[in-house]
């Protein structure tokens, strides 16, 4: 059962990552995190938060997003820089 949600979480990195290059999401500069998780829904079909966010948080450890340095600190935004 562990190796089956490991092979589907990183179905859905790949799959992620390959449609935000096609969209070319890097060229819209620094988004919110609300729209990355609508996309991310939108690709993936799954609609529970923690694992939208679990996915959103992995792409940002393999270097996939850079978090905005300057502004709020309630509210960050995201570059996409898988391009």
């Amino acid at each position: 059962r562990l190796k089956y949600i490991i092979t589907v979480m990183e179905e859905a990195l790949y799959i992620t990552v390959r449609y935000l290059v096609y969209r070319r999401l890097g060229q819209y500069g620094f988004i919110k995190f609300a729209v990355f998780k609508k996309i991310i829904s939108y690709i993936t079909g799954i609609n529970d938060f923690y694992i939208i966010r679990k996915i959103f948080i992995r792409l940002m450890e393999e270097g996939f997003f850079l978090r905005n340095p300057y502004g709020s600190k309630k509210s960050y935004r995201y570059k996409f820089i898988g391009d």
